[in-house]
């Protein structure tokens, strides 16, 4: 069974937490013209940016890393080191077939392929529930459907975790080109861990090769640690894009003044 510290430190922290959830409810919530539009108003947004942001410094310094929580990070972690494998071998699979199938140096001066990988909010199943969430006090569900508002509507940017490119031009692809020269690879996770000293628990964490798609949810956006193992929904994409660029001559004669 997961113990849970019981200090009054921690109690206080949970308390701010909940405070902090309530005013990002009482601004969603606000109707003064009957809507809810409060995404349509920069004050609220810079409001709920900076309430998420404390939110997420909050829980972090909750976070202690027991065993379950340990466990769910492996799980979580093993889960986006494997799909940003696929998202790579795809991303360098599709600008193969495309170079070898439908690729027109007529019209195409460049093909992009590029790959995504991101956290979706899909109801209240993309959300784990687990044992000690009632020591960190927080709705996960609302708020972080909350954060997935922001970055649907524009209002935060980077919603993407990972990416993956293969950057060789089509006038010097061959096919006997391996990843490294497609320039496909994977360079992020090179078998050093992306968790550092300074992050909650990290001496409970150090057994494990955290990869880079937990460093950069965990250190560029609003989501702390807690959050991170209860996310279960994660959103792969690889899109293929054929460039044409046009420059228009003038062959008019320019008017003297």
């Amino acid at each position: 069974m997961t113990q849970r510290p019981t200090s009054k430190k921690y109690e206080q922290m949970r308390k701010r937490v909940q405070n902090i959830e309530e005013r990002l409810k009482a601004i969603i919530n606000e109707k003064p013209d009957g809507h809810s539009l409060w995404y349509r108003s920069e004050r609220k947004c810079l409001q709920i940016e900076k309430l998420v942001w404390q939110r997420k410094k909050l829980l972090d310094k909750m976070f202690t890393g027991t065993p379950d929580e340990v466990a769910r990070m492996e799980q979580v972690n093993n889960l986006l080191l494997e799909l940003t494998d696929k998202l790579h071998a795809r991303t360098e699979e599709l600008y193969r077939k495309t170079m070898a199938t439908i690729y027109d140096p007529a019209f195409d001066n460049d093909i992009d392929v590029e790959g995504t990988i991101k956290f979706v909010m899909d109801g209240a199943e993309s959300i784990l529930p687990m044992n000690n969430d009632d020591y960190y006090g927080s709705d996960f569900i609302s708020i972080l459907d909350i954060i997935d508002t922001l970055y649907s509507k524009g209002l935060l940017h980077g919603q993407e975790i990972e990416y993956s490119y293969c950057l060789c031009p089509p006038s010097k692809f061959r096919p006997d080109m391996n990843k490294e020269k497609l320039r496909a690879v994977d360079n992020l996770n090179d078998g050093s861990t992306w968790y550092r000293p300074y992050q909650p628990a990290a001496e409970k964490l150090k057994h494990l090769c955290i990869c880079h798609a937990i460093h950069d949810l965990s250190m560029s956006k609003p989501y702390s640690i807690p959050d991170i193992l209860r996310m279960n929904d994660f959103w792969v994409e690889v899109n293929v894009k054929h460039q044409h660029f046009a420059i228009l001559k003038h062959d008019c004669p320019v008017k003297e003044n």
